[in-house]
């Protein structure tokens, strides 16, 4: 009469001692209750949200390996040789400035601004966001913060490189290419 069965059992409830009570429980077989749709492992990867940011980390890992932007091997503490990776680490550091410079080197209108009347600050911002990876934390700093050092690398040092200066319509900060005049 009290012995037991292969899968039920009896859970007591976490109420206060006085209150406990017990659950009936029964344990199934999930492998006996459900079978695998492929056993044979051959239909498609399910898309999850997983496989889109494997997807867009290996797509900012070949443009990090295009562009050199690939962290230098560090000496192993030991003073011996540490082990190759598998995959070469990113600099993402260097490859947000490689991004930033080509998105104001490949854009007309960019560089026609800043080579003529000058371009808004803001519009360098847009157009280096653009470029950065979606995955990349906070883009709108990152390419606000892109912005300086991708006008030094390209134009040498502000004030000498390039300058900034109010707009008299938009009354917004604007750059030049060159020294203030």
């Amino acid at each position: 009469m009290n012995e037991p069965i292969v899968g039920q059992g009896v859970f007591w409830s976490s109420a206060k001692k006085d209150r406990a009570y017990p659950i009936a429980l029964r344990v199934l077989s999930f492998e006996e209750q459900y079978k695998l749709r492929d056993p044979q492992n051959q239909a498609p990867a399910v898309k999850t949200f997983a496989n889109d940011l494997r997807a867009d980390a290996d797509d900012v890992r070949k443009q990090a390996i295009e562009r050199g932007a690939i962290e230098k091997s560090v000496p192993h503490p030991s003073g011996e040789a540490a082990p190759e990776p598998e995959q070469p680490a990113i600099d993402n550091e260097a490859l947000y400035r490689a991004l930033a410079r080509e998105a104001l080197q490949s854009d007309a209108k960019v560089m026609q601004g800043l080579n003529g009347d000058g371009f808004p600050w803001g519009g360098l911002n847009a157009c280096i966001k653009g470029k950065l990876p979606k995955t990349a934390a906070n883009p709108e700093q990152l390419a606000y913060d892109l912005v300086v050092p991708t006008l030094d690398e390209m134009f040498g040092k502000q004030p000498s490189g390039w300058h900034t200066f109010k707009n008299k319509t938009t009354n917004r900060v604007w750059i030049k290419k060159g020294p203030k005049s």
